[in-house]
């Protein structure tokens, strides 16, 4: 089963996680710490996969609290970790279109520390 974007879904695969959604894995991406940093960010990477749960059919304004959540603003830039990016991922279902919080590169090259204490998240 193939979805689309108007369908909008949401992978999630750290704090947001419950337990109790659709088992999902994003296929090209692994998942990552910052040694100063609680939660966990993605990334692409070739080979390695991100375990994780898609929420379905998100509305409108539970996608905006998950924006706010994650750093987003209203008009898409972020001065956080985060961006809002789509991607395939995969079910027992098929494969499903959603829009996942990756790592936002461009702010997190800024700090000096970033590439120096990174370290990959074994088995996730």
């Amino acid at each position: 089963m193939n979805k689309s974007f108007m369908d909008v879904n949401v992978f999630v695969f750290g704090s947001l996680r419950n337990g109790d959604r659709t088992q999902a894995q994003l296929i090209g991406w692994e998942k990552f710490y910052i040694k100063e940093m609680r939660y966990p960010l993605i990334r692409k990477k070739k080979g390695n996969v991100v375990k994780g749960e898609l929420i379905r059919d998100v509305t409108p304004n539970k996608l905006r609290e998950m924006d706010y959540y994650e750093g987003i603003q209203p008009d898409g830039s972020t001065n956080f970790y985060y961006q809002r990016e789509k991607v395939n991922v995969q079910t027992s279902e098929g494969t499903f279109g959603a829009f996942v919080y990756s790592a936002h590169k461009k702010n997190l090259s800024k700090r000096k520390w970033f590439w120096r204490v990174i370290y990959k998240l074994i088995g996730g």
